[in-house]
């Protein structure tokens, strides 16, 4: 049996449509504080995570969620009526 958690986990992925959104959270993380500030919150090095916010970077679902965390944000999931 797929549990609705299992399909999520499998499914979801970052479309390339996202990805100047998700460098645009580099502004606003630099914009609040520094990258290296937040890599340490975050448990990750700083060069990394330039990576992740990069137009290169591939995030995986579970950083872009301890970023947004890091910056007061909650990343949700709705279902689509």
């Amino acid at each position: 049996m797929i549990t609705g958690d299992r399909v999520i986990k499998k499914s979801l992925h970052i479309p390339k449509r996202l990805v100047p959104k998700i460098e645009s959270m580099k502004n606003l993380v630099e914009a609040n504080s520094t990258m290296s500030e937040l890599a340490r919150a975050i448990n990750r090095d700083r060069e990394s995570l330039y990576k992740t916010l990069s137009e290169k970077g591939n995030p995986q679902l579970n950083s872009i969620r301890s970023i947004l965390n890091q910056m007061g944000f909650k990343l949700a999931v709705e279902v689509n009526q």
